[in-house]
Protein backbone atom coordinates (compact mmCIF):
# COMPACT_ATOMS: atom_id res chain seq x y z
CA UNK A 1 0.00 0.00 0.00
CA UNK A 2 1.39 3.40 -0.97
CA UNK A 3 1.25 6.06 1.74
CA UNK A 4 2.47 9.57 2.43
CA UNK A 5 5.07 9.89 5.15
CA UNK A 6 3.83 11.20 8.48
CA UNK A 7 5.95 10.72 11.58
CA UNK A 8 3.98 10.66 14.79
CA UNK A 9 5.62 10.44 18.15
CA UNK A 10 3.17 7.75 19.17
CA UNK A 11 3.72 6.27 22.56
CA UNK A 12 2.24 3.43 24.53
CA UNK A 13 3.44 4.05 28.05
CA UNK A 14 3.44 1.69 30.97
CA UNK A 15 2.01 3.51 33.97
CA UNK A 16 3.50 0.92 36.31
CA UNK A 17 7.25 1.34 36.64
CA UNK A 18 7.67 -2.23 37.83
CA UNK A 19 6.72 -4.25 34.79
CA UNK A 20 8.15 -7.52 36.04
CA UNK A 21 4.52 -8.44 36.77
CA UNK A 22 2.64 -8.20 33.51
CA UNK A 23 -0.77 -8.29 35.17
CA UNK A 24 -0.08 -4.95 36.93
CA UNK A 25 0.88 -3.16 33.74
CA UNK A 26 -1.48 -1.09 31.62
CA UNK A 27 -0.95 1.00 28.51
CA UNK A 28 -1.91 4.53 27.54
CA UNK A 29 -1.93 6.37 24.23
CA UNK A 30 -0.48 9.66 23.12
CA UNK A 31 0.55 11.25 19.83
CA UNK A 32 2.47 14.31 18.64
CA UNK A 33 3.29 15.05 15.01
CA UNK A 34 7.02 15.60 14.47
CA UNK A 35 7.50 18.34 11.88
CA UNK A 36 4.89 18.72 9.15
CA UNK A 37 2.50 15.95 8.10
CA UNK A 38 3.44 14.41 4.76
CA UNK A 39 6.99 15.82 4.82
CA UNK A 40 8.25 13.47 2.10
CA UNK A 41 7.38 14.46 -1.45
CA UNK A 42 4.84 11.90 -2.55
CA UNK A 43 4.14 8.27 -1.77
CA UNK A 44 6.48 6.07 0.27
CA UNK A 45 6.81 2.43 1.29
CA UNK A 46 8.90 0.29 3.69
CA UNK A 47 9.42 2.96 6.36
CA UNK A 48 11.77 2.38 9.30
CA UNK A 49 12.98 4.69 12.07
CA UNK A 50 15.94 5.02 14.45
CA UNK A 51 16.81 7.65 17.06
CA UNK A 52 20.10 9.53 17.43
CA UNK A 53 19.49 10.92 20.89
CA UNK A 54 16.43 13.11 20.37
CA UNK A 55 16.82 13.22 16.59
CA UNK A 56 14.76 10.75 14.53
CA UNK A 57 16.02 9.36 11.22
CA UNK A 58 13.61 7.67 8.84
CA UNK A 59 14.32 5.53 5.78
CA UNK A 60 11.81 4.75 3.08
CA UNK A 61 11.30 3.81 -0.54
CA UNK A 62 10.40 6.91 -2.56
CA UNK A 63 7.82 5.79 -5.10
CA UNK A 64 8.07 9.11 -6.98
CA UNK A 65 11.83 8.73 -7.49
CA UNK A 66 12.02 5.36 -9.22
CA UNK A 67 11.49 3.52 -5.92
CA UNK A 68 14.93 4.43 -4.56
CA UNK A 69 15.85 4.43 -0.87
CA UNK A 70 16.05 7.77 0.92
CA UNK A 71 16.88 8.86 4.47
CA UNK A 72 15.57 11.99 6.16
CA UNK A 73 16.27 13.36 9.61
CA UNK A 74 14.34 15.80 11.74
CA UNK A 75 15.86 19.29 11.75
CA UNK A 76 13.51 21.89 13.23
CA UNK A 77 15.01 24.78 11.25
CA UNK A 78 14.34 23.14 7.88
CA UNK A 79 11.22 23.56 5.78
CA UNK A 80 8.60 21.15 7.15
CA UNK A 81 11.13 20.17 9.83
CA UNK A 82 12.92 17.47 7.84
CA UNK A 83 15.99 17.34 5.61
CA UNK A 84 17.20 14.77 3.10
CA UNK A 85 20.41 13.17 4.38
CA UNK A 86 23.30 13.57 1.91
CA UNK A 87 20.98 15.47 -0.42
CA UNK A 88 19.90 12.50 -2.53
CA UNK A 89 18.93 8.87 -2.76
CA UNK A 90 20.78 6.12 -0.91
CA UNK A 91 20.43 3.58 -3.71
CA UNK A 92 21.09 3.90 -7.42
CA UNK A 93 18.17 1.70 -8.43
CA UNK A 94 14.73 0.59 -7.32
CA UNK A 95 14.71 -1.41 -4.10
CA UNK A 96 12.46 -2.69 -1.30
CA UNK A 97 12.51 -3.73 2.40
CA UNK A 98 14.49 -0.75 3.70
CA UNK A 99 15.88 -0.85 7.27
CA UNK A 100 18.07 1.58 9.23
CA UNK A 101 20.36 1.66 12.27
CA UNK A 102 23.13 3.95 13.54
CA UNK A 103 26.78 3.66 14.49
CA UNK A 104 27.14 6.79 16.58
CA UNK A 105 25.50 9.34 14.30
CA UNK A 106 26.35 7.45 11.10
CA UNK A 107 23.30 5.89 9.42
CA UNK A 108 23.53 2.42 7.92
CA UNK A 109 20.79 1.28 5.55
CA UNK A 110 19.98 -2.26 4.41
CA UNK A 111 17.63 -3.12 1.57
CA UNK A 112 16.73 -5.66 -1.09
CA UNK A 113 18.41 -4.76 -4.38
CA UNK A 114 15.76 -5.66 -6.96
CA UNK A 115 17.97 -5.37 -10.11
CA UNK A 116 20.56 -7.62 -8.45
CA UNK A 117 18.27 -10.66 -8.23
CA UNK A 118 16.61 -9.29 -5.07
CA UNK A 119 19.80 -9.75 -3.04
CA UNK A 120 20.87 -7.77 0.05
CA UNK A 121 22.87 -4.55 0.03
CA UNK A 122 24.03 -2.19 2.79
CA UNK A 123 25.01 1.47 2.45
CA UNK A 124 26.40 3.89 5.01
CA UNK A 125 27.09 7.62 5.17
CA UNK A 126 30.74 8.65 4.86
CA UNK A 127 31.99 12.14 4.15
CA UNK A 128 28.54 13.38 3.25
CA UNK A 129 27.98 10.67 0.61
CA UNK A 130 26.47 7.20 0.61
CA UNK A 131 29.03 4.39 0.33
CA UNK A 132 28.66 0.63 -0.16
CA UNK A 133 29.52 -1.63 2.77
CA UNK A 134 31.25 -4.54 1.13
CA UNK A 135 29.70 -5.36 -2.23
CA UNK A 136 26.20 -4.75 -3.51
CA UNK A 137 24.04 -7.87 -3.58
CA UNK A 138 26.23 -9.77 -1.09
CA UNK A 139 23.65 -12.33 0.11
CA UNK A 140 23.76 -15.91 -1.24
CA UNK A 141 20.49 -15.33 -3.09
CA UNK A 142 17.14 -13.58 -2.95
CA UNK A 143 16.04 -12.12 0.40
CA UNK A 144 12.87 -10.80 2.03
CA UNK A 145 12.21 -9.02 5.34
CA UNK A 146 15.79 -7.76 5.63
CA UNK A 147 16.68 -5.91 8.84
CA UNK A 148 19.92 -4.34 10.06
CA UNK A 149 21.42 -3.90 13.54
CA UNK A 150 24.76 -2.45 14.56
CA UNK A 151 27.17 -3.97 17.09
CA UNK A 152 29.42 -0.98 17.51
CA UNK A 153 30.84 -0.41 14.03
CA UNK A 154 29.91 -3.91 12.79
CA UNK A 155 26.65 -4.23 10.85
CA UNK A 156 24.56 -7.39 11.06
CA UNK A 157 21.64 -8.23 8.80
CA UNK A 158 18.94 -10.86 9.09
CA UNK A 159 16.51 -11.95 6.39
CA UNK A 160 14.30 -14.67 5.03
CA UNK A 161 16.78 -16.57 2.88
CA UNK A 162 15.04 -17.61 -0.30
CA UNK A 163 18.22 -19.35 -1.38
CA UNK A 164 17.30 -21.96 1.23
CA UNK A 165 14.69 -24.46 0.02
CA UNK A 166 12.47 -23.86 3.05
CA UNK A 167 12.98 -20.06 3.08
CA UNK A 168 14.52 -20.15 6.56
CA UNK A 169 16.36 -17.38 8.47
CA UNK A 170 19.94 -16.39 7.71
CA UNK A 171 22.05 -13.84 9.59
CA UNK A 172 25.19 -12.23 8.16
CA UNK A 173 27.71 -9.74 9.50
CA UNK A 174 30.35 -7.56 7.90
CA UNK A 175 33.90 -8.78 8.54
CA UNK A 176 35.76 -7.38 5.54
CA UNK A 177 36.81 -10.89 4.58
CA UNK A 178 36.13 -12.77 1.37
CA UNK A 179 34.89 -11.43 -1.94
CA UNK A 180 31.87 -9.61 -0.51
CA UNK A 181 33.18 -8.67 2.96
CA UNK A 182 30.15 -10.41 4.53
CA UNK A 183 30.00 -13.76 6.31
CA UNK A 184 27.17 -15.98 7.53
CA UNK A 185 26.77 -16.05 11.32
CA UNK A 186 26.61 -19.70 12.34
CA UNK A 187 24.87 -21.54 9.52
CA UNK A 188 22.58 -20.31 6.76
CA UNK A 189 18.91 -21.14 7.17
CA UNK A 190 19.13 -21.84 10.91
CA UNK A 191 15.38 -21.84 11.62
CA UNK A 192 13.47 -25.11 11.29
CA UNK A 193 11.35 -23.87 8.41
CA UNK A 194 10.09 -20.79 6.61
CA UNK A 195 10.38 -17.54 8.56
CA UNK A 196 8.68 -14.20 7.95
CA UNK A 197 8.88 -10.71 9.47
CA UNK A 198 12.47 -11.19 10.66
CA UNK A 199 14.06 -8.62 12.96
CA UNK A 200 17.36 -8.42 14.85
CA UNK A 201 18.86 -6.73 17.91
CA UNK A 202 22.41 -7.02 19.25
CA UNK A 203 22.89 -7.06 23.02
CA UNK A 204 26.37 -7.30 24.56
CA UNK A 205 27.70 -8.80 21.32
CA UNK A 206 24.92 -11.40 21.07
CA UNK A 207 22.50 -11.28 18.12
CA UNK A 208 18.84 -11.92 18.96
CA UNK A 209 16.48 -12.67 16.09
CA UNK A 210 12.66 -12.77 16.09
CA UNK A 211 10.42 -14.10 13.34
CA UNK A 212 7.02 -15.52 12.53
CA UNK A 213 7.73 -19.25 12.57
CA UNK A 214 5.89 -21.30 9.94
CA UNK A 215 6.95 -24.52 11.65
CA UNK A 216 5.11 -23.34 14.78
CA UNK A 217 1.87 -22.29 13.12
CA UNK A 218 3.34 -18.86 12.27
CA UNK A 219 3.61 -18.01 15.97
CA UNK A 220 6.49 -15.92 17.34
CA UNK A 221 9.92 -17.49 17.87
CA UNK A 222 13.15 -15.90 19.16
CA UNK A 223 16.64 -17.32 18.71
CA UNK A 224 20.08 -16.07 19.72
CA UNK A 225 23.62 -16.93 18.66
CA UNK A 226 25.69 -18.35 21.54
CA UNK A 227 29.01 -18.01 19.74
CA UNK A 228 28.81 -21.43 18.12
CA UNK A 229 25.16 -22.20 17.35
CA UNK A 230 21.73 -20.65 17.15
CA UNK A 231 19.52 -21.60 20.08
CA UNK A 232 15.93 -20.82 21.00
CA UNK A 233 15.17 -18.29 23.73
CA UNK A 234 12.53 -20.13 25.68
CA UNK A 235 10.07 -22.19 23.65
CA UNK A 236 9.65 -21.75 19.93
CA UNK A 237 6.23 -20.54 18.83
CA UNK A 238 5.40 -18.98 22.20
CA UNK A 239 2.64 -16.54 21.18
CA UNK A 240 -0.98 -17.58 21.59
CA UNK A 241 -1.91 -16.99 17.95
CA UNK A 242 -0.16 -16.65 14.62
CA UNK A 243 1.73 -13.36 14.38
CA UNK A 244 2.93 -10.80 11.86
CA UNK A 245 5.18 -7.72 11.90
CA UNK A 246 7.39 -9.06 14.68
CA UNK A 247 9.96 -6.68 16.20
CA UNK A 248 12.48 -7.14 19.01
CA UNK A 249 14.44 -5.09 21.52
CA UNK A 250 16.65 -6.21 24.42
CA UNK A 251 17.42 -4.51 27.74
CA UNK A 252 19.52 -5.99 30.53
CA UNK A 253 19.71 -9.23 28.60
CA UNK A 254 15.90 -9.55 28.61
CA UNK A 255 14.31 -9.62 25.13
CA UNK A 256 10.94 -8.00 24.48
CA UNK A 257 8.91 -8.53 21.32
CA UNK A 258 5.95 -6.74 19.77
CA UNK A 259 3.73 -8.21 17.09
CA UNK A 260 0.32 -8.23 15.51
CA UNK A 261 -2.01 -11.07 16.49
CA UNK A 262 -5.74 -11.19 15.81
CA UNK A 263 -5.31 -7.72 14.23
CA UNK A 264 -4.21 -6.15 17.54
CA UNK A 265 -0.86 -5.33 19.17
CA UNK A 266 0.66 -7.56 21.84
CA UNK A 267 3.97 -7.23 23.70
CA UNK A 268 5.74 -10.13 25.42
CA UNK A 269 8.99 -10.44 27.36
CA UNK A 270 11.19 -13.34 28.40
CA UNK A 271 11.36 -13.93 32.14
CA UNK A 272 15.00 -15.06 31.93
CA UNK A 273 17.01 -18.01 33.14
CA UNK A 274 17.25 -21.60 31.97
CA UNK A 275 13.62 -22.29 32.87
CA UNK A 276 12.36 -18.93 31.67
CA UNK A 277 9.20 -18.41 29.70
CA UNK A 278 7.50 -15.70 27.68
CA UNK A 279 4.76 -13.61 29.33
CA UNK A 280 2.52 -10.85 28.05
CA UNK A 281 3.33 -7.31 29.16
CA UNK A 282 0.02 -5.81 30.13
CA UNK A 283 -3.06 -7.12 28.40
CA UNK A 284 -2.83 -9.36 25.38
CA UNK A 285 -4.05 -7.51 22.27
CA UNK A 286 -4.19 -4.18 24.11
CA UNK A 287 -4.68 -1.85 21.13
CA UNK A 288 -8.17 -0.41 20.99
CA UNK A 289 -8.75 -1.38 17.38
CA UNK A 290 -7.21 -3.20 14.46
CA UNK A 291 -3.62 -2.37 13.52
CA UNK A 292 -1.42 -3.07 10.53
CA UNK A 293 2.20 -2.79 11.68
CA UNK A 294 3.88 -2.47 15.06
CA UNK A 295 7.28 -1.32 16.29
CA UNK A 296 9.08 -1.41 19.63
CA UNK A 297 11.75 0.46 21.55
CA UNK A 298 12.74 0.16 25.22
CA UNK A 299 13.56 3.16 27.39
CA UNK A 300 15.08 1.63 30.49
CA UNK A 301 12.75 -1.29 31.06
CA UNK A 302 9.67 0.52 29.80
CA UNK A 303 8.44 -0.62 26.37
CA UNK A 304 7.11 1.94 23.87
Amino acid sequence: MKTQLLLISFFLISISYNISFAQTTTWEYGATVVGSPGFADGYVEYTDIVMDGNTPYVVFVDINDDEKAKVMKYTASMNRGWELVAGGAVSNSYISYTSIDLYGSIPYVAYREIPLSNEASVMYLDGGAWQTKGTLGFSPGEVKYIKIAMDGSIPYVVFQDRNESDKAVTCMKYTGNGASGWEVVGVAGFSNSQAEYTDIKIYDGTPYVVFSDYDQGSKVSVMKFNGSNWESVGSLGFSTYSAAYTKIDVVGGIPYVVFKENNKISVMKFTGGAGGSWVYVGSQGFSSGSVNRADLVLYGNIPY
